[in-house]
């Protein structure tokens, strides 16, 4: 992670893509998701939380923690290795483990009833945990 100083001004410079993302949650829906995918793909790019060149662990676990209702927390061990079978990250890569979330999650029946205060706090985070839970290569 970057210091303290230099991550809070990348928060700042990408203030105004995180508030097109807040304005697109009440339209959200699983089977109306294109205007806030493109939005989190924008914050996505606007962010740079890392020293390092990295961007999809950090990107997508803050991107979880201000939007948990519309991206999950993304890693290279599960989200990647599971996914594509490698740890190459893109932004491309970042939108479609959202698109395949927002599938997964609008294929489930009665997904809501599994929510609680420990692992399945919503919709993104039980694909999460489902990724998971999945084999290893």
């Amino acid at each position: 992670m970057k210091d303290f100083t230099d991550f809070c001004t990348s928060l700042r410079d990408a203030c105004r893509m995180l508030e097109t993302v807040e304005a697109t949650l009440p339209a959200f829906s699983l089977t109306n998701t294109d205007v806030t995918l493109s939005a989190l793909g924008s914050a996505y790019q606007a962010l740079s939380l890392m020293q390092s060149g990295g961007r999809l662990v950090s990107n997508a676990k803050c991107l979880h923690f201000m939007f948990p209702e519309v991206c999950l927390p993304m890693d290279r061990r599960n989200t990647l290795t599971k996914l594509y079978g490698n740890t190459n990250e893109s932004s491309g890569k970042f939108c479609e483990v959202l698109q395949f979330a927002y599938a997964a999650a609008g294929r489930a029946q009665a997904w809501e009833k599994h929510v609680d205060d420990e692992w399945n706090t919503g919709a993104m985070k039980m694909v999460d945990n489902a990724i998971i839970l999945l084999p290893a290569g």
